[in-house]
């Protein structure tokens, strides 16, 4: 999934006004998991790993191919925008 945001200027990041509040980015988190749920209810959401539901072996036999073939490198090119 690709999620296309604007640009952040440096002066916006230097910028000292108050922004949005730990607890109201907590509740937007809360709600957009309850969105996504509901739209895949089989999925874990709250999982950080996209392997949580692969066996053992074939994550071992996964990493091996990522390591060996360089694999994971070749990804993460494919998946940066490119500079011009």
């Amino acid at each position: 999934m690709v999620v296309e945001v604007p640009e952040v200027s440096g002066r916006m990041l230097l910028n000292r006004a108050p922004g949005e509040s730990s607890t109201d980015v907590a509740a937007r988190v809360v709600e957009a998991r309850s969105f996504a749920a509901e739209r895949m209810p089989f999925a874990d959401a709250g999982s950080d790993s996209p392997l949580h539901d692969v066996s053992a072996e074939a994550t071992t036999l996964l990493e091996q191919a990522l390591n060996r073939h360089h694999i994971a490198e070749a990804l993460a090119y494919r998946a940066m925008p490119l500079l011009a």
